[in-house]
């Protein structure tokens, strides 16, 4: 049997960067400069309720307007709080795609995993 060693790599990333240095969720000043967007797929989200994800993404939609940067995140239809938002808040108006496993047509890619 062998033994599996891990070995973190570090790999340079060179991303181009428009506008200004980033301040974060938190609001705080960076020097570093940003992509432009913040990702979160959607294990992110493992384990934390119903409200709590509500709100998590009311923040981000809010954030993301007063910050000037794309919050992309992946959620199964059935992982989205729709009871729980807020009043006035409509996570449709913040879906840009959908896809679905129906057919390949849905698929990412064209690609059915």
């Amino acid at each position: 049997m062998s033994a599996f060693r891990q070995q973190v790599v570090p790999l340079p990333l060179r991303l181009p960067v428009r506008g200004r240095p980033p301040t974060g969720l938190s609001g705080s000043q960076s020097s570093q400069a940003s992509p432009g967007f913040l990702i979160h797929d959607s294990t992110i989200y493992d384990g934390v309720d119903e409200r709590q994800r509500a709100e998590a993404l009311e923040l981000a939609a809010s954030e993301s307007r007063a910050y000037g940067f794309h919050y992309i995140c992946t959620l199964n239809s059935d992982y989205v709080p729709r009871n729980e938002f807020s009043s006035g808040y409509r996570i449709e108006d913040y879906i840009r795609l959908r896809l679905t496993d129906a057919d390949v047509t849905g698929c990412l890619m064209g690609v059915r995993f």
